[in-house]
């Protein structure tokens, strides 16, 4: 009597730990737990208004350049310093750099408030604008002071003396040139420190994704 044919295996059943039920609606999915970042992307009127101050405050150091120039290029023996302080009380009330430097400061304080993050490119155009009005409006306000030391000095000559009227002028020259200098500057500073926190590198994060100290070597 022969022995009957060896039967087929039956596959096993899948242990449930390796079953994978299938998904239904309204279940989890692996990229819903990722949490929705904001657009970090600056609007693009931020730039322009960005690039707008800066292009003032260039235009603004070219001018005081061009003062500083014609300064140096007067031809009367009076000395470097009161050649220059001529050359402020001819061109400063012409060219007024002080108010080109508030403006400036304006629009790189409303593209810094409207920017969401702070890109490297961005940090360092703020920077240089910032810090070139703020040089500047010192530098306007030193020769503010060196145009009215000027003409009080030829005013004081024999034979000249200090009208009233010389005294409206100037104090009319220092309030139109010194103040928005100094503006500026407070403006510029203010800005400074109100960006400051904002080019702050992304702390570490733990592996399961949420902020904390990451995990280092034991």
């Amino acid at each position: 009597m022969s022995d009957p044919p060896p039967s087929d295996p039956q596959p096993s059943d899948p242990p449930p730990s390796a079953t994978q039920p299938d998904p239904q609606p309204g279940d989890p999915q692996p990229g819903d737990l990722q949490p929705d970042l904001p657009d970090q992307r600056p609007p693009v009127w931020a730039g322009v208004s960005a690039g707008t101050g800066l292009a003032l405050v260039a235009v603004a150091a070219l001018t005081f350049l061009g003062i500083v120039a014609q300064g140096l290029a007067v031809e009367e023996d009076t000395g470097a310093w009161y050649q220059l302080g001529i050359a402020f009380l001819r061109n400063l009330d012409a060219s007024p750099i002080g108010l080109m430097l508030v403006l400036a400061v304006a629009l790189v304080a409303v593209a810094v408030i409207a920017t969401p993050a702070v890109d490297q490119r961005a940090d360092r155009a703020t920077t240089i604008t910032l810090g070139l009005a703020a040089a500047l409006a010192v530098l306007v306000a030193a020769g503010t002071v060196l145009g009215v030391v000027t003409r009080l000095h030829f005013d004081s000559a024999p034979g000249q003396q200090i009208t009233t009227l010389t005294r409206r002028v100037l104090a009319t020259f220092v309030v139109r040139n010194l103040g928005p200098a100094l503006v500026a500057f407070g403006a510029a500073a203010a800005v400074m420190r109100l960006r400051s926190p904002r080019a702050v590198p992304p702390g570490p994060y733990r592996e399961d994704g949420e902020p904390g100290p990451a995990a280092g070597p034991s």
